[in-house]
């Protein structure tokens, strides 16, 4: 039993090409979506904010960072890294003195 070789498309049957706005991505997002900076600062407000940064609250942080950014690693000195100094400082620290999200993102 032989199998066939697929076909290449024909240069009739490529679809038409559509108007590329990545040099924009303004026009390619969603009006009605939100920044990753607007969902963690409203997450600071609600009872969420309100509690210690732990090491899954640093490396969300840190996906959303690297995402956002289009880079693999977290910027020094940026969110993610503040967070992740948090939740590391918050395994070390008293209850009433431990860093939340709130502090992080205010």
């Amino acid at each position: 039993m032989s199998q066939e070789q697929p076909q290449r498309p024909q240069a009739n049957q490529f679809p038409e090409a559509t108007e590329n706005h990545a040099s924009d991505p303004g026009l390619v997002l969603d009006k009605n979506a939100i920044t990753i900076g607007e969902a963690l600062e409203t997450s600071a407000l609600t009872r969420a904010g309100d509690k210690p940064l732990d090491q899954s609250d640093a490396a969300a942080i840190q996906a959303a960072e690297m995402r956002a950014t289009g880079k693999n690693q977290t910027e020094p000195g940026g969110l993610g890294a503040m967070a992740q100094s948090a939740a590391t400082r918050n395994t070390r620290t008293m209850p009433l003195q431990k860093t939340t999200l709130a502090d992080v993102v205010s």
